[in-house]
């Protein structure tokens, strides 16, 4: 009979051989120790075209990362804010007319992350309208790449669950749809790859290259490096496959929260655009430079603010690990823990970044804090991040992972969501929409009725989260933009 046994704040469930842990130090550690690996056999529903970075251990997940580190390399982070520049100013030109509301920030923010992904991977700029339209220039596909990644995206789940043989053969739309878009995805994908690689000596001597093209001529041949082998071509595309899907929903579901954050917490908005100010003043978007700007904003207010959405609302709610040998683990209070072999690890990000023996909440009464829902949304404080988040060795707070499975795309996000919400809040500011009903339950009276709104808000940011592997709103809390400068606005 299995027995349940208590470390701190793990738990081992003997009999079934699970450790759940939300204590940092032994969080660390499973990022580190040798001996703890990813369960790949837990995580293959990714491998939807061959084996990928994130599917394999040991020597062949080495290779895969060499190959994959060549895509990420110091050429491609000005294209990236260059990128998100434009991507943003694009999406500004829809949220600025007529007073449109932004019913999910969410879905428009992981939509301009995939825009920014197709800039970066495939040298393909993507347009609003792009993704809303199934048209195409080309009659041996049924839809364009951009459609093609979108529909992809969109329905992730149904790629995972269903059995190729069978994905076009069900008669339902969704079905179909994501059948159409994995055939044409995968055509796109296998054509690009075949254009690189009947150029590969011109390409391997660019300076600067699309990320398919880094990633399809290191996963090809050696580049003088005897330590890397070729890849498949089944290998490529699900590398590819794998970065886009992992960029899209991290930083279009931290980019959805920080908004909707901003919106609550007005103080800290107005800190940021003053931040914005003062680094980028009336300079041209086209004079922004990712070596200066980008880094004053990342280690300022801005990239603070970011820090603590993904302390709050990490997209990633949980890991696993699993361990081939008996491992010696270290809690918090310095305590030791012997733990069997093939022990499951269950790292739960959610708690381990909120817990408030390391996390001092927020100077709000009990009953105010009742009134709220214990609102994880109450403790959003920036400030403590200002100058501390550069600590390459945070005992207390990983984001991006340790060890060697560290995000290899972490400078790309880094920079997509700084240029995002720096293009965003130049010039406009980011509020709460109240409703009519709102607005007439308050007796016409803007201020109590701004205030019930943001308490609402502030319930719902608890209360309407669903946490399963990754984070997301269950229901629309819309925003609108309202002009920074304009004496009009409310």
């Amino acid at each position: 009979m299995a027995a349940v046994l208590l470390i701190g704040t793990a738990a081992v469930i003997a009999g079934g051989n699970i450790l759940w842990t939300c204590d940092p130090a032994i969080a660390k550690q499973l990022f580190t120790l040798h001996t703890v690996q990813v369960p790949v056999d837990l995580i293959r529903f990714h491998d939807i075209w061959g084996p990928t970075v994130g599917s394999v251990e040991g020597q062949e997940w080495k290779n895969h990362r060499k190959i994959i580190n060549y895509g990420f390399g110091p050429s491609t982070l000005p294209i990236v804010w260059e990128e998100s520049i434009h991507q943003t100013e694009t999406l500004i030109d829809r949220w600025a007319r007529d007073e449109f509301v932004v019913k999910s920030p969410r879905t428009w923010m992981s939509r301009i992350a995939l825009h920014v992904i197709a800039g970066i991977f495939f040298d393909t700029r993507m347009d609003w309208k792009d993704t809303e339209s199934s048209n195409t220039n080309n009659d041996s596909y049924t839809s364009s790449l951009p459609n093609a990644i979108l529909t992809i995206m969109l329905h992730l789940g149904v790629l995972f669950v269903t059995p190729r043989w069978l994905l076009g053969k069900l008669p339902f739309e969704p079905f179909q749809k994501t059948n159409k878009a994995f055939v044409d995805f995968t055509n796109y994908m296998l054509e690009l790859r075949a254009k690189v690689l009947e150029k590969s000596d011109e390409v391997s001597t660019k300076r600067s290259r699309t990320m398919l093209e880094s990633i399809v001529v290191a996963g090809s041949t050696n580049l003088s490096d005897p330590t890397v082998q070729p890849l498949s071509k089944e290998s490529i595309l699900g590398n590819i496959f794998f970065m886009m899907m992992a960029g899209h929903e991290t930083a279009g579901n931290t980019l959805g929260f920080a908004l909707l954050l901003l919106a609550v917490h007005p103080d800290s908005q107005n800190q940021v655009q003053q931040e914005v100010d003062d680094v980028l003043g009336e300079r041209p978007k086209s004079d922004w430079s990712v070596e200066t700007d980008y880094r004053a904003l990342q280690k300022g207010y801005l990239g603070a603010v970011l820090t603590e959405t993904l302390r709050l609302y990490h997209p990633v709610q949980f890991v696993w690990r699993t361990n081939v040998a008996e491992t010696t683990v270290y809690d918090s209070t310095g305590d030791s823990h012997v733990v069997p072999a093939n022990t499951l690890f269950c790292v739960n990000f959610a708690a381990a970044f909120s817990n408030p023996s390391t996390w001092p909440q927020a100077k709000i009464s009990s009953a105010k804090r009742a009134d709220l829902h214990f609102s994880r949304a109450l403790d959003f404080n920036p400030t403590k991040w200002v100058h501390t988040r550069e600590v390459t060795d945070n005992p207390t707070h990983w984001p991006f992972g340790q060890g060697g499975r560290t995000c290899p795309g972490k400078a790309m996000a880094q920079i997509e969501m700084v240029a995002v919400l720096a293009t965003l809040l130049k010039n406009y500011s980011i509020e709460l929409v109240i409703t009519e009903d709102v607005l007439k339950a308050c007796g016409d009276d803007h201020r109590i009725a701004r205030e019930r709104t943001r308490d609402d808000a502030i319930r719902r940011l608890e209360d309407d989260v669903e946490a399963n592997l990754t984070i997301a709103m269950l229901k629309d809390l819309p925003i609108r933009l309202r002009g920074r400068f304009d004496e009009t606005s409310p």
